[in-house]
């Protein structure tokens, strides 16, 4: 499991289990593909004063976040220039900020069936 404080992904990665910690700041490269495995688990809910940022090196131009597989739930994200892709639903979190240039992201809360913590991986 790769637990992240702020952070610069060059290029396109594969994880098993990617966690962006609270309060942190991540930069993906633009056009940039950062695969989570069907199996693996993304982890990225900030909170209140603690929001995570998930943003593109280049201004206008998205990087992408592909997870297929389970749902991801997430929580508090600022996101910029951030493409959601693959078959899992991404609700960035009804407390998510869709800042510029997103796509893919469903920015509600989960559904209950969805958020509920015996149907996601622990970390």
């Amino acid at each position: 499991m790769s637990f992240m404080s702020d952070g610069v992904f060059y290029g396109s990665n594969t994880f098993e289990n990617l966690t962006f910690s609270p309060g942190n700041a991540y930069i993906l490269s633009a056009g940039s593909t950062q695969t989570i495995t069907p199996l693996g688990n993304f982890i990225a809910e900030g909170y209140g004063g603690f929001p995570i940022e998930i943003k593109s090196a280049n201004q206008g131009q998205q990087a992408i976040l592909h997870k297929d597989g389970d749902p991801i739930c997430l929580d508090f994200l600022y996101l910029t220039d951030i493409a959601a892709t693959g078959s899992a639903f991404t609700y960035a979190g009804a407390n998510s900020d869709d800042v510029f240039n997103n796509s893919g992201w469903i920015f509600e809360a989960c559904p209950d069936c969805f958020s509920d913590r015996r149907f996601r991986r622990q970390h």
